[in-house]
């Protein structure tokens, strides 16, 4: 199929199906929500089938979205994040992409020390600022969030302790 043909069809699918952004019962035309009970099939988007699954492209490109979001959030609310280093970034991003920034921001003892780290970091005091790093990768972990997510906050910690 060439381009052409595969944007009239695009066309015409807009006109047909509602562009959801949320998953609905196809059959109700209601919004799925915990505890909803489906009568047809989980649907998004135009039409989009969730029973089936979506192709392993499909969840790069959505994977990725989310990343540059949870970035953008960091970009917005702690600027200084891009004073870390790439291990500190990964950590913090890794963090927002899996809890939001609302939730994230809770943190507010580890980005508190992360600020004072990056802070004494600018003014030369290394030594001190990687006891900081320390600090800040121990009150990560201490947290409901690492008890629940397991492996995954003891990478992001040895990733802010060692940058």
């Amino acid at each position: 199929m060439d381009d052409f043909f595969l944007t009239q069809i695009f066309d015409d699918l807009e006109l047909d199906e509602a562009d959801r952004l949320t998953v609905y019962d196809d059959a109700t035309g209601k919004p799925i929500v915990p505890g909803s009970v489906v009568k047809g099939i989980p649907t998004i988007s135009r039409g989009v089938n969730l029973v089936e699954g979506i192709t392993p492209t499909e969840s790069q490109y959505l994977t990725m979205n989310r990343i540059r979001t949870a970035a953008a959030d960091l970009d917005r609310n702690i600027p200084w994040w891009k004073d870390l280093s790439d291990n500190r970034r990964r950590a913090l991003l890794n963090m927002s992409f899996n809890l939001g920034w609302p939730r994230l921001s809770g943190f507010k003892k580890t980005l508190g020390l992360l600020k004072q780290a990056v802070d004494l970091e600018e003014s030369g005091v290394f030594d001190q600022a990687q006891k900081i790093y320390e600090r800040a990768a121990e009150e990560a972990v201490d947290s409901k969030w690492a008890r629940q997510v397991g492996e995954r906050a003891n990478r992001i910690k040895k990733l802010i302790a060692e940058g």
